[in-house]
C-alpha cells in the first residue's frame, strides 16, 4: 500500500508545475480595463438564446416557469421512458 503523501509527492515532482505557473499566471490587477461595448440592437432574442445554447425546450420548461413563479424547475437528466415489455 502506497501512502497518500507519497503518491502526491511523486505526482507533484513529476513536472515543473511551480515554474509553469510562475511563467503563465496572469494577475487580474495588472490587466488594463476593457471599455464596455454598446449593446447590439440588431440581434433578436432568438439569436441571443441560440448563441448561448438555449433550446425551445429550455425556454418552455425551465425559463418560463422560473420567470412566472420565481422557483427553479426540478427535473432529471436522461429519459424517463419506461422499458417496453
Amino acid at each position: 500500500i502506497v501512502s497518500d503523501e507519497e503518491i502526491k509527492s511523486e505526482i507533484a515532482t513529476r513536472h515543473p508545475y511551480k515554474n509553469w505557473l510562475a511563467n503563465t499566471q496572469l494577475i487580474l490587477e495588472d490587466l488594463k480595463p476593457v471599455e464596455p461595448r454598446a449593446l447590439r440592437r440588431d440581434v433578436s432574442l432568438l439569436d441571443r438564446q441560440q448563441a448561448f445554447g438555449y433550446t425551445q425546450e429550455d425556454t418552455k420548461l425551465l425559463m418560463s416557469p422560473m420567470a412566472t413563479t420565481g422557483q427553479e424547475a426540478v427535473g432529471s437528466m436522461g429519459t424517463d421512458t419506461p422499458i417496453s415489455a
